[in-house]
């Protein structure tokens, strides 16, 4: 089949299943700052209907936890459920839906004040002595 299009629902398909195994298994340090870019070109290129790359879409966006962030993230969210088909059953958008109802409550705590606290990772750990170290007692 010479010329043939495979249409746009794989085509959004293979989109995200790239971004999903780079993320996953991408061998640079810095393969988040490079999905992130990606997921932007995407989007200002004209979208994506799956629902799976807008989800990543909103997550990257309200990852530094400010009430601006998280409204772009929350309009992101509404932007790929615009795209959602009528007659869908697909997990994926119900998990689209979900999170951005948990953006929204998040964006309501932080204009109530509280503040966006960020786990500290590995290496913010408390040194421990060592369980059975010989002590000079």
């Amino acid at each position: 089949m010479r010329g043939a299009f495979a249409g746009p629902e794989l085509a959004d398909a293979g989109t995200g299943w790239l971004l999903r195994a780079f993320r996953i298994y991408g061998d640079k340090p810095e393969r988040e700052r490079v999905v992130s870019y990606q997921l932007r070109r995407v989007v200002r290129t004209g979208g994506c209907a799956d629902p799976v790359v807008w989800e990543m879409v909103a997550l990257d966006t309200a990852r530094s936890g400010r009430e601006a962030d998280l409204t772009e993230a929350i309009a992101s969210a509404e932007s790929g459920l615009a795209a959602r088909p009528a007659d869908t059953t697909a997990s994926a958008w119900r998990s689209l839906e979900i999170t951005r109802d948990l953006l929204v409550l998040r964006r309501a705590r932080v204009q109530r004040g509280h503040a966006v606290r960020h786990h500290p990772g590995p290496a913010a750990a408390r040194p421990r002595r060592l369980r059975f170290a010989l002590t000079n007692n």
